[in-house]
């Protein structure tokens, strides 16, 4: 039989299907070097219009937008897990000394203990302002004149 007579296989040569082949060719290359050009190609040969090129840049930053908020919630979500892990490692603990003539520790006497254990940390500045009272905090004034 002749070639003339048999159907012919090939898509038509229009240039959407150059486009598209032009797609597949650039898909199939995997050569880092081939990239650039083969995208050049395919930019070329798509012929968009702006409105085209304004729609397809519009997907793609709402696709990189969704990506962006799924990373944020991911590595929020990691600092979380982290927290409860940190929150989870027990502690250590210490017993207080108490003097046996009390039925109750001070809070002196507790702020030693977790001292002692390592679980706070000791400013003296701060626990000695807050264990005795300024003169002028001693002084209670009920009523005053000014004569």
């Amino acid at each position: 039989m002749s070639s003339h007579l048999l159907p012919d296989t090939t898509a038509p040569s229009t240039p959407l299907n150059k486009g598209i082949q032009g797609i597949q060719d650039a898909q199939d290359t995997q050569d880092a070097q081939d990239w650039p050009s083969a995208a050049s190609a395919v930019k070329c040969q798509l012929d968009q219009t702006i409105a085209t090129q304004r729609q397809l840049f519009k997907k793609v930053k709402k696709g990189f937008q969704e990506q962006s908020l799924k990373l944020a919630t991911a590595r929020h979500q990691i600092e979380l897990l982290q927290a409860q892990v940190n929150d989870s490692i027990p502690r250590k603990r210490k017993a207080v000394k108490m003097d046996p003539n009390t039925k109750f520790a001070t809070i002196k006497e507790v702020r030693e203990a977790q001292h002692e254990a390592g679980d706070v940390e000791s400013d003296t500045d701060e626990s000695s302002a807050f264990d005795t009272p300024s003169v002028a905090e001693e002084c209670i004034v009920v009523a005053s004149r000014d004569y």
